[in-house]
Parts: C-alpha cells; structure tokens; sequence
C-alpha cells in the first residue's frame, strides 16, 4: 500500500486513506546541521538500497489523518516536557552535566506522567504495528 490507499487505521480502527507516520518524531530525529541527510538502508521488493533521508523512518501504512493527529498530539505534548528538562538533544539544558557525578543518577519530576507514560507506550505501539522489514529486525 501506498500513502493514496485507503485501509483501516491501526489506531482508531477506522477506514480511510493513509498518511505517513513517523516511527520516532521528526523532532527527535532532525540532523543536527540543517540541510545535512541521515544515510538509510531501505528494503523493497527487488532488494535493499541505500537513500538518505531528512528525518527518521516512517510508515505509510500505519494510520489515517485521525490517527496521526492523535500521535501528533502525544509527541509534540511529551517532547515539549523532554525538552524543558534537559532530556533531548534540541534542549539547551542537554550539554549541562545531568548529574552530579558521572555514577550517579539523575532523577526528574514530570509535570504530567500519565501523558509521559502514553507518549513511550505509542512509541513502542508504533514500533509493534510497522511492517517496515529493517526495522522489524532491529525490534
């Protein structure tokens, strides 16, 4: 299927047409220099290749529009917490020390855990769901 095929959204269940869907957030995996591409190896029918890419893997076959504004939602919501603690690479508290010592442990209080903890269950639902060969290998 393609991202212009209608089928049923794995999310909501409901039928429509697909849209591309991000197995990471696009946020989380910009290159860090503008206009720089990420080397990916991509498996079709007649074989793997090798392209670049200007973010990370999608699927276009996982969800509708509904069902990605849903993950929409949940990623810009928990990236936006990450990001104020220091947790992702766009922050600007990421480069200071995370910790204390370099043994010892950080802990954080988020603002909003229930949101937090839907955000690493989608990643992980959206990693089960895709049927993107390299990647169901790496899982």
């Amino acid at each position: 299927m393609t991202d212009t095929e209608n089928g049923d959204c794995k999310l909501t269940k409901e039928v429509g047409r697909f849209v591309k869907s991000h197995i990471i957030p696009k946020s989380l995996t910009r290159p860090n220099i503008s206009g720089n591409k990420f080397i990916e190896k991509k498996v079709t029918n007649r074989g793997p290749f090798y392209g670049k890419a200007g973010d990370s893997w999608y699927d276009p076959n996982i969800v509708t529009q509904k069902g990605e504004d849903i993950l929409a939602y949940l990623d810009t919501l928990a990236i936006e917490e990450l990001r104020g603690l220091g947790l992702v690479w766009s922050s600007h508290l990421f480069k200071a020390n995370s910790a204390k010592q370099l043994n010892s442990l950080r802990l954080v209080k988020f603002q909003r855990p229930k949101l937090i903890r839907k955000y690493f269950l989608s990643l992980l639902w959206r990693a089960a769901v895709t049927k993107i060969r390299h990647l169901v290998k790496l899982i």
